[in-house]
């Protein structure tokens, strides 16, 4: 649960919740986040404005909403490699192919939350609660037992380190890709060119013996 939004202890308290968190996943289908009002998702959701107010008690109670949408749709994205549901592939060049698709495709499919909830939750820090940085603590885990698996074809003995950095790494790509959409750089245009400089850059540095003995200096 993100800071700034009461408990919901009652199943009708929490049906109303999941209605307003649809709600603003349905307006943003249609306008950015800026254009949205209380109003709008009151109006979306068939709940009194108040009702809002009553869960989510902070004035940003719009933010609060866009930030439990993000945590959830997050959440239901598809899987990395290591899943039940997605194997590891053969090598660690191929793997890493897998995980730049993925982020490529999810901001396909989720910018339209992304973006803003990124821009948001550094405009409002004061509104990202425990949820973002667990979301981040089982990022690095997963980027974690990612490389243990291919810890042959890795040169660095500091996995803990390079999990970090990996994780980093595709968020930095991502944001690219989020942020500057129009921007001429390849990479963030086309799916083909972003996935090939993830996996050149990433490859390069997990595989890379001069960069595993500057990490252990």
């Amino acid at each position: 649960m993100s800071l700034g939004a009461k408990p919901a202890t009652q199943q009708r308290s929490q049906a109303t919740r999941d209605r307003l968190i649809d709600a603003l996943d349905a307006l943003l289908e249609d306008r950015p986040f800026d254009a949205i009002s209380i109003g709008d998702i009151a109006r979306r959701a068939r709940v009194a404005p108040g009702t809002i107010y009553q869960r989510f008690h902070n004035r940003d109670a719009a933010v609060s909403i866009l930030l439990e949408l993000y945590y959830r749709r997050v959440r239901e994205w598809s899987p990395g490699p290591g899943h039940a549901r997605v194997p590891f592939p053969a090598t660690l060049r191929a793997a890493l192919q897998l995980i730049g698709r993925n982020a490529w495709h999810q901001v396909a499919a989720l910018g339209y939350i992304m973006r803003p909830a990124y821009l948001y939750s550094r405009l409002k820090p004061d509104l990202v609660g425990p949820t973002w940085n667990r979301l981040e603590r089982i990022a690095h885990r997963g980027y974690l037992d990612f490389l243990r698996h291919y810890q042959t074809e890795i040169a660095s003995n500091d996995l803990q380190e390079a999990a970090g950095t990996m994780a980093a790494l595709i968020n930095l790509l991502t944001l690219g890709r989020l942020l500057h959409p129009e921007s001429p750089a390849p990479f963030l245009r086309r799916r083909e060119a972003f996935v090939r400089e993830f996996v050149n850059l990433a490859y390069h540095y997990l595989t890379n013996p001069s960069v595993a003995r500057k990490e252990t200096r």
